[in-house]
């Protein structure tokens, strides 16, 4: 089997001008909780590569380097090459920007980083208490108290 027809047997071909949806290998979805699917995968010579930008090679040409693959359809797993054009990374953000796909990683205490809740930062900023106590306190660094104070740090609380 060539290349074109392995790639071929993992994508479901729709009517003409729908997606073709990739039923291959697929990567996670960016975020733990985004509902967005990831990009569909395909092994070339040893390698993962994006099932998108392979369909853009196998059906159009090699992709200059620096370019990114998107998608007119907005679908993460269609690979139809109609619903795929070149552009740069800036074209890329815009068209994200555009489409309201900016998924954007979980911020303030939905963070799995966060030590503490919104509550407890409107305290620190409320407290009269020293830096030194307060870190103690809530089990942070000073310099942690310090950015919550300075807003460098959690600026989206009040």
């Amino acid at each position: 089997m060539n290349i074109l027809e392995r790639f071929e047997s993992k994508v479901e071909k729709g009517e003409p001008g729908k997606c073709w949806i990739w039923h291959g290998t697929r990567s996670g979805p960016r975020w733990k909780n985004s509902s967005i699917p990831g990009y569909g995968k395909f092994q070339l010579g040893g390698k993962s590569q994006s099932a998108h930008r392979v369909a853009f090679c196998l059906y159009h040409h090699e992709i200059p380097h620096g370019l990114h693959v998107l998608h007119k359809c907005d679908n993460p797993l269609c690979v139809n090459p109609d619903h795929l054009f070149l552009g740069s990374h800036i074209d890329n953000m815009a068209d994200k920007h555009a489409k309201g796909r900016e998924v954007l990683p979980p911020s303030g205490e939905l963070h799995h980083k966060a030590k503490l809740a919104e509550f407890e930062v409107r305290s620190i900023r409320k407290s009269p208490y020293p830096k030194q106590y307060l870190a103690q306190t809530y089990g942070v660094s000073v310099c942690t108290i310090n950015d919550i104070q300075k807003r460098r740090s959690w600026r989206h609380i009040e």
